[in-house]
């Protein structure tokens, strides 16, 4: 998604042009939200609408042709200069950013006509994301190869201190994990630089650009570094055995792009946005164990963490391996209720040495646990199938799968997403009858 989508920050020579060209469409489409952008108002956000970005596509086309060798436009570039005028333009105070509907793997012949492709996951609460992103054949994702057995995971303890008793404060939890840090290593995860300065005083470093976050894990790797901070990763960090002992998540990422932050306003708390956050907590959560050896007490502190592990309804969206720890650990929890910070250090400690009550109880809780088949959300293909019919010219089948993905979202009761797919097929219908795209 990164490499897909084009974004010109506000200091570049493009994003005021475009702000211009499309003043007027903005000013209909928010006159607040547009002056908060000029003010500089990081929360603002407007898209362009649709119909206004197409009809002006030449225009467009004219101002971006002109910085494409300019190392904001590098990457993407050469894989969305044909379709611009089929993306969605976000704009907000810091940046406009261009995004197609779906990531134009097409562009990537070696890719796209591949007589084989393996995709390699370990936790994806919905498998939805290899047919939209990678134009994987739905049929085959719902038939996964998967292990006869989710027993092969490592001991993990999952606690929510500050459920546990009202004293347990996130300044008591941040002053315990310094106190563990001076022996074990202890990792932090945050969705912004706001959270990460209330570690300030605790953490020995903290971490939020690639070269640094690699420097930071091949540091945790090699040798006791103490507690550190890790801004907005979430995945794509392996920190095995004694590089992390206890990993906090404090909070969940917010949606960042102005694109995200459209969506998430529109589908707040739809069943799409459900399955992401799960994702990316289950993503986060199992950072610190990374083998069947290997151990790691994890501590929530954003009490939305807790309220959405907890709900019964989407429990099933969690791998099953991490479901039947999560059971093991509410157990736990039941007899810690009330217990102090003090008490509930001695706890994690018993995690982080390896206790052997502690590891046999944790290797109970998986026996039998096997992988369920994946899951997927039916209006996936439908999305995928829309984009690939727009991108080759197809106007009316994209319309038509378009159509469908709003139906069958419809069918499902997610109200919201039928909502903010029926932006999509508008989009796609103003191609041929933009009488109904306004419609």
């Amino acid at each position: 998604e990164e490499k897909t989508y084009l974004r010109i920050p506000r200091a570049h020579a493009a994003y005021e042009p475009l702000v211009v060209m499309f003043e007027n469409d903005l000013k209909q489409q928010g006159l607040n939200a547009l002056l908060d952008i000029r003010d500089g108002d990081s929360g603002a956000v407007l898209r362009v609408p649709f119909w206004a970005w197409y009809d002006r596509r030449d225009q467009v086309l004219q101002v971006l042709r002109q910085y494409r060798t300019d190392s904001e436009f590098e990457w993407s570039w050469p894989l969305m200069s044909d379709i611009v005028a089929l993306c969605q333009a976000t704009v907000t105070a810091d940046a406009v950013e261009v995004a197609p509907q779906c990531p134009p793997i097409e562009k990537i012949p070696s890719f796209d006509e591949a007589d084989r492709r393996i995709y390699l996951t370990a936790t994806l609460a919905d498998d939805s994301v290899l047919v939209t992103h990678f134009k994987a054949d739905p049929t085959s994702v719902g038939k996964s190869i998967v292990p006869e057995s989710a027993a092969d995971l490592g001991d993990r303890l999952v606690l929510a201190p500050e459920e546990l008793g009202a004293h347990n404060t996130h300044p008591e939890v941040r002053a315990a994990m310094s106190g563990l840090a001076t022996a074990h290593n202890v990792v932090v995860l945050v969705p912004s630089h706001k959270r990460a300065k209330l570690w300030g005083a605790e953490a020995t470093l903290t971490v939020s650009t690639s070269a640094d976050i690699s420097d930071a894990v091949e540091a945790l790797r090699s040798r006791h570094v103490g507690l550190v901070v890790i801004v907005n990763r979430y995945d794509g960090i392996d920190l095995p055995d004694s590089a992390c002992r206890v990993l906090v998540i404090d909070g969940l990422p917010q949606a960042y792009t102005g694109a995200e932050r459209r969506e998430a306003v529109a589908l707040r708390d739809s069943e799409a946005m459900i399955t992401r956050q799960l994702q990316r907590l289950e993503q986060g959560m199992g950072r610190g164990v990374r083998s069947r050896d290997d151990r790691c007490a994890v501590i929530l502190l954003d009490p939305r963490l807790t309220q959405l592990v907890a709900r019964v309804d989407i429990a099933n969206r969690l791998s099953p391996a991490t479901r039947a720890q999560l059971a093991l650990s509410r157990k736990v929890a039941s007899d810690l209720d009330g217990t102090t910070m003090d008490q509930l250090v001695e706890v994690i400690r018993q995690v982080v040495d390896g206790d052997p009550a502690f590891r046999e109880l944790s290797r109970d809780a998986l026996v039998g646990v096997t992988y369920g088949p994946a899951l997927m959300s039916p209006v996936a293909a439908h999305q995928r199938g829309a984009y690939d019919a727009s991108v080759a010219g197809r106007h009316e089948e994209a319309v038509t799968e378009a159509t469908a993905a709003v139906n069958v979202a419809l069918q499902a009761g997610d109200e919201r997403l039928a909502g903010w797919l029926g932006e999509s097929l508008a989009a796609y219908l103003h191609l041929v009858d933009p009488v109904r795209a306004q419609a």
